[in-house]
Formats: structure tokens, sequence, C-alpha cells
């Protein structure tokens, strides 16, 4: 029985890696069409989600419409999805600068606290070391965000092909050792 549900899984795991090298593929070929792609599929969601809270208001009972957000919640979320897609060069432009923002400060906070650690941990200079090297990118993501969401985009692709290649390879391994 144990066996059995191994071998469903792993043939959900490599159908799972497929999907997903595909995904890598077109990140590191076509990283700014994939993050447009992303943005809309977010807006997809958001929309699906502001359509059943739209319905739950019209279907639940009038006591619980008299405390329900379900209509406003619905109304506004379909909005933004409008507003995401009609902008969503915009929020591709926007969520690097965010990403860059959320680095400096992050980092700044750990350059203190290595700082802070200098007189009771002996390796305080590698935190130091790695909150200056992230400070900067993340700088450097701010002055050149447009660029920065492409070789983001780029690298994540990398790192999404290689670590799904190993996936797809140790579950055919296992569906063999299983045979």
């Amino acid at each position: 029985m144990l066996k059995e549900y191994i071998k469903k899984y792993n043939k959900s795991s490599i159908i799972t890696s497929i999907l997903m090298i595909i995904v890598a593929i077109l990140l590191i070929t076509q990283p700014l069409k994939t993050i447009e792609w992303i943005v809309i599929f977010f807006g997809i969601i958001i929309i699906i989600d502001g359509i059943f809270d739209f319905i739950n208001y019209f279907k639940s009972d009038k006591e619980i419409r008299l405390y329900s957000f379900d209509l406003v919640e619905g109304l506004l979320e379909i909005l933004a999805v409008v507003l995401i897609i009609l902008n969503r060069n915009i929020l591709i432009a926007f969520f690097p600068l965010m990403l860059g923002i959320w680095m400096i400060v992050k980092n700044i906070i750990k350059i203190q606290l290595s700082l802070n650690l200098k007189q009771v941990y002996e390796n305080w200079y590698l935190l130091l070391i790695a909150a200056i090297l992230s400070l900067i990118l993340g700088i450097l993501i701010i002055l050149n965000p447009f660029s920065s969401a492409i070789t983001i985009t780029f690298i994540a692709g990398i790192f999404l092909l290689v670590t799904e290649v190993f996936n797809l390879i140790e579950s055919i391994v296992l569906m063999i050792k299983l045979k």
C-alpha cells in the first residue's frame, strides 16, 4: 500500500517537475513576458476571489449580510484587478523597487546587528560582509529596477530549472527502484 502511494506521488512529482521545468525555461528565455504573465495570473486569482465574495454576499442570509463586507470586498478586488491589468507595466516596474527598498532596510538592520555582535561573536564580520553586499544589491535594484526585474527573473529561472531537473531525476530513480 505504501509502495503504491509512493508511486502515485512520484507520478505527480514527475508531472509537476516537467511543468516547472517549462516555467523555468520561460523565466530564462522570456523573463519580461513571464513577469507580465505572473501579474496577469495574480490578477486572475484576485478577480476569482472577488467574484466569489460578490456572489457570497447575495447568497448569504439577511442577518449575515448586515455584518458582511463581501460585497465591498468583492467589488474592490474586481476594481483592483482591472487597475492591475490596465497598469501591469507600472506594477512590473514597481515590484523591483519595493524589493530594493526591503533589501536596503533589512540589510541596514543586519549591519547594525553584525556590529552589535562584534564583541560576542567571532565571525561577526561574515554577517557584516553579507549584509553590505545585499545592501549594495538593493541599491542597484532601486537604481535600475527594470533591468533588475529581468535579471532576478532570469536567475530565478535558472535556480528553478536546476532544482526541478534534480527533482525529476530523483523521482525517476525512485520509480525505477520501486518497480
